[in-house]
């Protein structure tokens, strides 16, 4: 199959136009995931945001209070 040299370069011209679209989405895709703040990359939502702290602050408000009553069993065997 002959193509002419006209032919030749508007295929050129087509598929460096889709290269460089491509590489545009990209660009877009990337300066959006930027602007994010890194916990919210890669699609989180507040609402599992939100849902994660709460339970990092339930973990947390039990470890404490298990650690209050270690506290108060040690005090007590001290004071015996």
């Amino acid at each position: 199959m002959k193509i002419t040299k006209s032919q030749l370069k508007q295929i050129i011209k087509e598929e460096l136009e889709k290269i460089l679209n491509e590489e545009k989405i990209e660009e877009t895709e990337t300066v959006e995931e930027t602007g994010r703040p890194h916990s919210m990359r890669g699609g989180r939502t507040m609402a599992d945001l939100d849902k994660d702290a709460k339970t990092r602050e339930t973990d947390f408000l039990k470890k404490k209070e298990e650690e209050d009553e270690e506290d108060e069993e040690e005090t007590q065997e001290i004071g015996n």
